[in-house]
């Protein structure tokens, strides 16, 4: 797995002329370690480790990419959803974020809804490299263009912030594990759904802090 992300590096700096700092290849390389050592056995009478969930840990993103983690907040199709979003640099740094809330017909349909709201988000930040890491998997494989299983209420949500996504210079989408995304995923917890505008934060809020904290330990 370690001599996986050093190849994968060096394709990216041969096919796509990217510079990855040796620094970030390396933190990858420690906390995959770190996901095994701390991985639980299959059972108590065995040693073999399970394979550790992807992105149990926040991963920075690689220059020149500035990494949007999206998550949602939905109770039922009566209630309105929430969610909320972070942009982080490279180095783990806040850079913005923002929250909003909205109405769905299930939480496939949040999920992708507040994809799009991120997008749309991150697009009036003017950033021109994101990557866009959410939890929500069907999203994601519809969004890299493979087969998912989803409404067309979806479909049409993710329809639009993949066009959306065309008007960057360079963006791609990556599945994570719900740990991963826990910054978004605390985020979208605290919205107040009652509040119809979109919120944006300059500063990192306070409620944000500990889990910031967490995410660079390693």
């Amino acid at each position: 797995m370690l001599t996986w992300d050093i190849w994968k590096s060096r394709c990216s700096k041969v096919f796509q002329n990217l510079h990855l700092d040796p620094q970030v290849v390396a933190l990858w390389n420690f906390k995959a370690i770190h996901n095994m050592l701390i991985s639980p056995t299959r059972n108590a009478g065995s040693s073999t480790p399970e394979a550790p969930s992807q992105g149990t840990i926040w991963i920075p993103p690689l220059d020149p990419y500035l990494k949007v983690n999206v998550d949602i907040k939905f109770s039922s199709p009566d209630e309105r959803f929430g969610a909320g979003y972070i942009c982080r640099d490279t180095k783990g740094m806040f850079i913005s974020a923002g929250t909003c809330s909205g109405s769905a017909g299930s939480s496939e349909q949040a999920e992708c809804a507040g994809i799009l709201s991120a997008v749309q988000w991150v697009g009036k930040q003017g950033l021109k490299c994101i990557e866009l890491e959410t939890d929500c998997r069907a999203a994601v494989e519809f969004l890299n263009g493979n087969a998912a299983n989803i409404s067309w209420v979806s479909t049409n949500l993710l329809n639009e912030a993949s066009d959306s996504l065309k008007n960057f210079e360079l963006s791609f989408v990556k599945f994570c594990n719900r740990l991963g995304n826990y910054a978004a995923h605390t985020l979208a917890q605290q919205v107040n759904v009652a509040y119809l505008y979109p919120i944006q934060y300059s500063n990192v809020p306070s409620l944000l802090s500990a889990q910031l904290n967490k995410d660079t330990l390693l």
